[in-house]
């Protein structure tokens, strides 16, 4: 009894600590996805230069989330950091008086696992988009909350891509494929100042990069028939393999805070 009341009191303190940073207000924001940038000349791993003439994408639901991303952003900390750093330390100390009060085994997440944490916002988009325009597409605004926002699940439909794969002393290959991913990629980073204002107030917009180029990376084109004839995937390919593979993947998303 007498640990039940030091442990509530000491919650108590930490939680009045916070002093209502933690505090949560709704917030509408504007969302664009960006065109790609370099797909005319992507280096490959396998040596292969490749040059995409079609890259979209289809798009359904955007989740933003509070935890941590599966891959980080190498985007510089804003002044907001501080205070966001302060509200987790914070409970992280509620989590160990919680776990000296009422103690339980803890399963350990090995290091590729996410946990998402709580969701924040939400757009859906469903919608294609052309990662080859020459503007930003306006998918529409997303409805939420204020807070901490680290990650991003992004749910993916179809992609497309069209173009042409080089090495030299080699014929170029020319390729198209299409992809039915119809799943969600988990744990994209939120990059660092991502910060939507109370109540929607016109602070600012969010925009989706994508990078078309991590679907090519891992392709070995010298797999493909080496003819003028334009190649396509079969479904057991090495080629198809990789595309999957480069599409799943945290690292080519990542969302950002534009003014």
């Amino acid at each position: 009894m007498r640990r039940t009341a030091i442990c509530i009191a000491l919650l108590a303190a930490l939680l009045a600590g916070c002093g209502g940073s933690t505090g949560e207000a709704r917030t509408r924001f504007a969302l664009r996805v960006a065109p790609a940038s370099d797909l005319g000349a992507i280096q490959n791993e396998h040596g292969f230069t490749v040059a995409l003439s079609k890259a979209v994408i289809s798009l359904g639901a955007l989740t933003f989330y509070a935890g941590a991303p599966l891959v980080t952003s190498d985007s510089v900390p804003t002044a907001a950091a501080p205070r966001r750093r302060a509200a987790r330390t914070l409970l992280s100390r509620v989590a160990r008086a919680v776990r000296w009060l009422w103690p339980v085994s803890t399963a350990h997440a090995h290091p590729g696992h996410y946990s998402e944490g709580g969701a924040l916002a939400e757009l859906r988009v469903d919608r294609t988009i052309d990662l080859l325009a020459d503007e930003p597409a306006r998918v529409g605004e997303a409805a939420g909350v204020t807070g901490d926002y680290r990650s991003l699940a992004v749910d993916i439909g179809t992609i497309s891509i069209v173009g042409t794969a080089s090495k030299a002393g080699q014929q170029p290959i020319r390729f198209a494929a299409t992809l039915h991913v119809d799943k969600a990629v988990l744990g994209a980073p939120v990059a660092a100042g991502f910060d939507p204002a109370p109540g929607g107030a016109h602070s600012g917009a969010a925009e989706l990069q994508i990078d078309a180029a991590q679907w090519v990376s891992r392709i070995d084109f010298a797999r493909l028939s080496q003819t003028d004839a334009l190649q396509t995937f079969a479904d057991d390919s090495q080629a198809y393999n990789a595309l999957s593979r480069g599409a799943y993947n945290a690292a080519a998303f990542t969302a950002v805070w534009t003014n």
